[in-house]
């Protein structure tokens, strides 16, 4: 039952479950937060990557659980929060406490919240579970203007910042616009606490800003691709009535739901329905994806507007359905089809054909451990499962993330010696490299990076690469320019390099980042840049033993 949520071959299983297994050994290990990760994409940045999962607070239960048991935890108990927080938005609201409770049953059963569970969404469902109680906090803020109420707000939008940033973005406009629904005498409390978020928020939003102009999110500016594409506004419409297994065309708020949303809409006042027509006429807009707005781009998911939708349909089928509570029989029997539809949506959804996405051959994870030297890994046809990397502690040239470095993503195309559009891709190679090209790695980009293994599926007859065994349609060859550096400490943050001979320069096989800092035998700073390998590159001065090299993103807060 488990395995239809754990093991899919989607995010969850090949993005978020090595993240956090590679985040958990780095503490149990006592190196601490990991702000760097070492597996993937021959090293990238974690703390800035929007993605980076450990200051989301609530995922501290993976420090106590097993990585599968408490992905199955964190989703179960984010349903639950879901649940409470649509139940208490709805009470503000003056929804009877019956109807409160089925519709938000029906908020934590969401055929959206499905799509992304099928997804492996991790972030996504973390974020929903607080969507209701940021807009709850708001009404609450604007009623009560007290000192909680104001801390309150900044902890359940640090929430959802710190669980998903596009919808955070989103959810900080939408629920401006319900602030200005209530009395402006609140302003100045509802500012004080988006203060206080930005104060607490700052150390991580900061790396965060730093970095991105230094990624390929960027490429989407030069070749957009937004998702979903719509096959006409027909499909589209069609989609708010019957719910689909595409992920990101899973709109609909389900038939039921949409009969008693349109009840409610009857019911309301003049102004509420002016209000909600132009809302949904807005997310509307949005989610057909025909905007060409830098801005709107860059988000390259145009459903990720569609919650509001989700939250204002259900408000309104609350309404509806409080106009059958008279009429017990016909307000049992509705609201329990509106559940059942949902489970029906649910169990469809999660019952999507499961990605075939073959397992790393046990051959090569048994000859990768033998060797205990600090190398990376190139298999030309991704034939090591970034889950599988995580637990053998396999350090890769490739990678699957939402983002790369530039500096990595141009210079990749030397290690093999492929050619790739300057295009938004979440692998490195990108896909359609994999499929189509059979790459010939070059050894001497590859030892600058200290790739001594390749695994390709077919035969290389490339110079400096040997064959060491050939096993399950695999041939694993060796890098003999491969170099084991001279590392005395080698930590995701933290890099301690011996220097056994004179020399003007030292250049280590690791990605350059400008946040890396380097201290001549851990005292005097150095500068440290990029070589023409896009690598770190620093100048060494005599009576040297030792450089560290550290990654420090908060530096700023010391310049």
């Amino acid at each position: 039952m488990f395995n239809i949520i754990l093991n899919r071959g989607n995010d969850l299983t090949e993005f978020f479950w090595p993240l956090l297994y590679y985040i958990k050994q780095q503490i149990l290990l006592g190196n601490g937060i990991p702000l760097w990760n070492t597996m993937f994409f021959s090293g990238t940045p974690l703390l800035p990557d929007p993605q980076n999962l450990f200051i989301y607070p609530l995922n501290i239960i993976f420090l106590i659980l097993p990585i599968d048991a408490g992905i199955l935890t964190s989703i179960l108990l984010h349903l639950i929060i879901a649940f409470f927080g649509m139940y208490q938005l709805l009470r503000a609201n003056d929804t009877s406490k019956k109807v409160g409770i089925i519709i938000a049953i029906l908020y934590s059963l969401s055929p959206k919240l499905f799509s992304y569970i099928e997804a492996g969404h991790l972030g996504l469902i973390q974020s929903w579970a607080f969507i209701p109680w940021v807009y709850w906090a708001t009404i609450n803020l604007c009623r009560k203007k007290n000192l909680k109420s104001i801390l309150l707000l900044s902890l359940f939008l640090y929430l959802v910042y710190s669980s998903h940033i596009l919808i955070f973005a989103i959810l900080v406009v939408t629920n401006f616009l319900l602030f200005l629904t209530f009395k402006k005498n609140a302003i100045v409390m509802f500012l004080i606490s988006h203060i206080i978020l930005l104060l607490f928020s700052l150390p991580i939003l900061i790396p965060q800003i730093k970095w991105q102009p230094q990624t390929t999110r960027e490429l989407l500016l030069q070749n957009p691709e937004t998702y979903p594409v719509w096959n006409g506004k027909k499909e589209f419409v069609k989609n708010i009535f019957i719910y689909s297994k595409d992920t990101e065309k899973n709109i609909t708020p389900g038939i039921v739901v949409l009969l008693l949303a349109s009840i409610g809409f009857i019911k309301s006042s003049k102004r509420i329905k002016i209000y909600f027509l132009v809302s949904t006429s807005v997310i509307t807009l949005l989610a057909l994806n025909i905007l060409k707005y830098d801005w709107f781009v860059l988000f390259r998911v145009s459903t990720r507007f569609w919650f509001p939708m989700i939250i204002i349909c259900l408000y309104l089928a609350a309404k509806g359905l409080d106009t059958l509570r008279s009429k017990q029989k016909l307000f049992i029997f509705v609201g329990l089809i509106a559940l059942l539809e949902y489970m029906a949506i649910g169990k469809y959804i999660l019952n999507k054909p499961v990605k075939d996405i073959p397992t790393t051959p046990v051959a090569i994870i048994e000859f990768l451990k033998k060797d205990k030297d600090i190398y990376r890994v190139f298999c030309l046809n991704k034939c090591i499962r970034q889950k599988d990397a995580a637990i053998y502690n396999i350090e890769l040239v490739e990678g699957y993330g939402t983002l790369q470095q530039k500096n990595y993503f141009d210079y990749s195309q030397q290690l093999a010696q492929a050619y790739w559009e300057k295009k938004y891709t979440l692998s490195l190679p990108p896909f359609q490299n994999y499929i189509y090209e059979k790459f010939k790695p070059y050894p001497p980009a590859l030892a600058s990076y200290r790739v001594k293994y390749i695994i390709s599926p077919y035969e290389l007859d490339i110079k400096n690469l040997n064959i060491v065994l050939k096993q399950d349609n695999y041939f694993i060859y060796r890098n003999a320019l491969y170099v084991n550096p001279n590392y005395e400490i080698y930590e995701p943050n933290f890099i301690r390099v011996k220097i056994l001979k004179e020399q003007n320069e030292l250049i280590i096989p690791e990605v350059y980042n400008p946040d890396w800092n380097a201290y001549l035998n851990g005292v005097k700073k150095l500068k440290v840049y990029e070589s023409t390998d896009k690598t770190r590159a620093v100048k060494v001065e005599s009576d040297t033993k030792f450089i560290d090299f550290k990654y420090e993103p908060f530096n700023f807060f010391l310049q």
